[in-house]
């Protein structure tokens, strides 16, 4: 017969009457010991988080106000420039005046020295338009072919640009040489009367000559109209200068004709005499 446990007082007996699961344990397992939550301290997440936000803050400063320190280490970028190479030769082109060919030569200068694109290109164009200006004052042929060549250097390196300027580097054709001289018997007759006037200005009428050529050469109407305009203003400066009548006449024969051929065109009061 087994021997009977032996309780000391009724409330050992009464605890041990109980189920083990009443009792806070389990038969044949360890107590259940209940964790403490983790605990995150938070003051060293605001330390790190004030840390990043000054180097962020930092970054963002040098990179507005001193972006060249941030290249300090790396080694610098070779770039390689492509050397200028002129149009033409500057040597071959007659100026008209020695005013003209310094600011021509100058330009070219500064093209070569600039590396910037935008401001080399500006220089070139400034040059294109002077050598125009030249053919078309005077009316020679030696200028058309170097116009040729330098519209050629301005389409091979600033092919966009001269697409969209293609009015700047249309060239006229108004020499001999580009085309037959084709004149109304009006103009003709006009012409002649220029010719035997003995009052005007040798080079203004020499002027005056060169656009008649330059309007019988080339078909553009815009063109031919800006040509008679320019006559008429020579002619009426020439009328105020020498008062003479067959200037004046010439004059008038000339506004007549060009209200007749354009009638679109409003000839302004102080052109026509």
């Amino acid at each position: 017969m087994p021997k009977l446990p032996v309780y000391e007082n009724e409330r050992d007996f009464e605890i041990a009457q109980k189920g083990a699961w009443s009792r806070g344990t389990i038969a044949h397992t360890k107590p259940i010991i209940h964790r403490k939550p983790i605990k995150i301290p938070k003051k060293p997440i605001i330390i790190l988080a004030a840390v990043i936000v000054l180097l962020v803050g930092v970054y963002l400063g040098v990179r507005t106000f001193a972006p060249n320190l941030l290249e300090l280490g790396k080694k610098p970028v070779k770039v390689e420039t492509k050397a200028f190479e002129f149009p033409l030769d500057a040597a071959q082109i007659k100026y008209p005046s020695n005013i003209l060919r310094d600011k021509f030569l100058a330009n070219f200068q500064a093209a070569s020295n600039e590396n910037n694109e935008e401001k080399r290109y500006k220089f070139l164009e400034d040059n294109f338009l002077l050598l125009r200006g030249f053919y078309t004052s005077t009316s020679s042929s030696e200028y058309r072919p170097q116009l040729k060549t330098y519209k050629e250097y301005m389409q091979k390196n600033y092919a966009k640009k001269v697409e969209a300027n293609s009015a700047l580097y249309n060239v006229p054709c108004i020499d001999k040489l580009c085309g037959e001289v084709k004149l109304s018997d009006d103009v003709k007759q006009i012409r002649d009367h220029v010719i035997a006037d003995k009052k005007l200005n040798a080079e203004v009428k020499d002027a005056i000559l060169r656009n008649f050529n330059a309007i019988g050469v080339n078909s553009d109407r815009a063109f031919q109209i800006n040509m008679y305009m320019a006559t008429l203003s020579m002619l009426v400066s020439e009328f105020n200068r020498t008062n003479d009548l067959g200037v004046k006449k010439i004059d008038q024969d000339l506004a007549a004709y060009v209200v007749k051929t354009y009638p679109e065109v409003k000839i302004p009061p102080g052109l026509s005499l």
